[in-house]
């Protein structure tokens, strides 16, 4: 919470850049590996009431075809947040979003598999209003 009269000291260097970190003080990374199909598996828990779920990173990959999709609200009725992804066998994937993809207010994320074989998915984000 910011007040007024508040101040923050910035750093720069030599030349007067501004040093920044982009990094989300609230940020999380999940990494899951199975080997049997899955549906609608939590990775990541609701963040509490007021709040999102933002994806900045996904990561998957599968040595068997078939097919990976991001859902959320895993308990309840399931809804596609990204995908589905149709992988070739030991195929993959790395997106990187500028524009974070944003749940619906806290509800968790998971993922469905429509295959057994063996596949990781890793996502990374943070947590915001």
């Amino acid at each position: 919470s910011v007040a007024e009269g508040d101040r923050a000291n910035l750093i720069t260097d030599d030349n007067r850049r501004l040093y920044v970190n982009d990094a989300h003080p609230n940020r999380w990374a999940v990494r899951e590996n199975y080997a049997a199909a899955q549906t609608n598996n939590q990775l990541k828990a609701a963040p509490g009431a007021g709040l999102r779920l933002y994806i900045t990173d996904i990561v998957m990959s599968t040595d068997t075809a078939m097919n990976i999709k991001l859902v959320e609200d895993t308990a309840g009725t399931p809804a596609d947040v990204a995908g589905p992804y149709y992988f070739a066998a030991n195929g993959g994937i790395a997106m990187p979003f500028k524009t974070p993809l944003a749940l619906t207010a806290n509800t968790d994320l998971g993922f469905t598999s429509s295959a057994a074989g063996n596949h990781t998915v890793e996502v990374h984000g943070f947590i915001a209003p």
